[in-house]
């Protein structure tokens, strides 16, 4: 995880994290898309993507940083 915080929202704690992941590389994903993880420690669990995924020089992987966790 890169980073984390608490957010107090109408008196429930909520935590929200960022995550630094890489995938294949792939023209559909944009700063609009969501991913569900299936493997690994966030197996299950839905990210937000922030931002616009970056491309490495070989155009094949992306860098993408998602926020989990609740959001309003």
């Amino acid at each position: 995880m890169v980073s984390s915080k608490e957010a107090i929202s109408s008196g429930a704690e909520l935590a929200i994290g960022t995550v630094r992941i890489w995938i294949r590389y792939r023209k559909d994903i944009n700063a609009t898309s969501r991913i569900k993880v299936s493997t690994g420690p966030l197996a299950g669990r839905v990210l937000n993507i922030i931002g616009q995924p970056l491309p490495d020089a070989a155009r094949t992987r992306l860098e993408i940083l998602c926020r989990e966790g609740a959001e309003k």
